[in-house]
């Protein structure tokens, strides 16, 4: 019936939506505002209006290791250990011992290394570097990756610029 084609036809367009930003963002890097809508205990997910898109930022990997550039937290560049995979290619570090605490009741995620703070809000606005992996193969095709370059919130009153962090 009609429903069912309604349905069917805005599942197409928001496929079609993905595709065409993927392959946008294949062969142009994107800077643009964003805002945080989510905070998890691994990360946090943001709403880029520019462009419609809702995407995962994430700090810890699937092992429970911070994984987010040092320079957001005050440390030289090269501190920490290399990243793992998936947040390798950008200028974060992998932290072991760091501790990230994750507070529902307001929201947030705090990640403290070595005496420093970072700390990400719900409703903060950032802005992120979109850009997508190249593929090699038709049947799935990767979706936009976002980096986190620079942070600014209401709820600080440091808006110093700072360096990417990796997210998938």
């Amino acid at each position: 019936g009609l429903n069912l084609h309604n349905r069917l036809a805005k599942h197409s367009s928001f496929e079609c939506q993905g595709l065409f930003l993927s392959l946008y963002f294949k062969d142009h890097a994107e800077q643009t505002s964003a805002v945080v809508t989510n905070v998890r205990e691994n990360g946090f997910f943001v709403y880029v209006p520019r462009f419609d898109l809702r995407g995962p930022v994430y700090v810890r990997d699937v092992h429970g290791d911070v994984q987010i550039d040092p320079l957001l937290l005050g440390l030289t560049s090269d501190a920490g250990v290399p990243p793992a995979l998936g947040f390798a290619g950008s200028s974060c570090r992998r932290f072991p011992d760091a501790v990230s605490q994750f507070n529902e009741s307001e929201e947030s995620l705090s990640v403290r290394v070595a005496g420093s703070v970072f700390e990400i809000r719900r409703f903060d606005v950032v802005t992120v570097t979109i850009t997508c992996n190249d593929w090699d193969v038709r049947a799935r095709i990767p979706s936009p990756r976002l980096q986190l370059t620079y942070r600014s919130t209401s709820h600080t009153a440091d808006r110093s610029s700072s360096r990417a962090v990796e997210i998938t």
